[in-house]
């Protein structure tokens, strides 16, 4: 029914990402009052992304919602082989 009707779920990715994100960079800047101000711009840059490339796939490229959602997480996550 998901992949039919086209319902996006990249979303939930993308927040958390951003949870990820935020808590990754203010681990850096602990001690700065001003990490918040850092942080939360480099948030939405990383997390604009893969919202950018599933907006290209689904919009421009006519892929199914779910089918780009799921690729563009699969690439993210993904490690290249152990020789």
């Amino acid at each position: 029914m998901i992949v039919t009707v086209g319902i996006d779920l990249s979303a939930g990715f993308v927040m958390g990402l951003a949870a990820v994100c935020v808590a990754q960079f203010t681990l850096f800047g602990s001690g700065s009052p001003w990490i918040l101000i850092v942080s939360i711009p480099l948030t939405i840059v990383v997390c604009l992304i893969p919202g950018l490339v599933n907006g290209v796939l689904i919009a421009w490229l006519g892929v199914l919602a779910f089918i780009g959602m799921y690729s563009g997480g699969v690439q993210a996550f993904s490690r290249p082989a152990a020789a």
